[in-house]
């Protein structure tokens, strides 16, 4: 789920800047979504814990099932990408763990577009995975394939200290992060299953 991932990095550069220390979601969300600008405090809490509690109730955490030893994941649906120029060559993610995951939408032209064939027919862009509306997962590449759609970046104020060290060390994200799409039109949120989904 993107809202929670983004309050785990809140609270991660929270600890890093010294107190105060942002460790829960009841803690992170009054500093980085304060009453003073309008938000809902008390709800946007209830949202994010209520959105993990259905996500583990339906995604039991099990290793055995969530550590594929093959780069496919179980729990998604295999659709591997056939076109030779989807980006990086096969398996060039070498012995380097992911580090990171990082969220897109699609920003689709319609709301009824099918996002699939475009990630399984385009040249140079690729992502490992794909939640559509309806929740279900799709996977593009193995997680041991490096993807070509998380680029370099230009650094902002409130970038995470991991991209900061890639870029100090001129290593394309590409090959550091796995990356996930979500279907959704511009200016359309994400579906509960969508949510679920992502946070599972």
């Amino acid at each position: 789920m993107q809202t929670v991932m983004r309050l785990k990095e809140y609270a991660t550069v929270g600890a890093r800047r010294g107190p105060p220390s942002l460790p829960t979601v009841g803690k992170a969300i009054p500093v980085w979504a304060p009453s003073s600008d309008r938000n809902d405090v008390q709800g946007y809490i209830d949202y994010v814990n209520t959105a993990g509690e259905q996500s583990a109730k339906k995604y039991p955490y099990k290793e055995e099932i969530r550590v594929a030893t093959n780069g496919w994941c179980p729990f998604a649906r295999k659709q591997p990408i056939t076109n030779k120029s989807f980006g990086y060559p096969r398996g060039t993610r070498g012995q380097n763990k992911p580090i990171a995951v990082v969220n897109h939408r699609t920003a689709s032209r319609s709301p009824d577009s099918d996002d699939e064939p475009y990630f399984l027919s385009t040249t140079e862009k690729s992502v490992t995975f794909l939640i559509k509306r309806s929740g279900e997962i799709v996977q593009f590449l193995s997680i041991f394939d490096a993807h070509w759609g998380n680029g370099k970046v230009v650094l902002g104020p409130h970038s995470p200290q991991w991209l900061r060290e890639l870029d100090r060390r001129d290593i394309n994200p590409n090959t550091r992060t796995v990356s996930i799409e979500h279907q959704a039109g511009g200016g359309e949120g994400f579906t509960e299953e969508q949510i679920v989904s992502s946070a599972g």
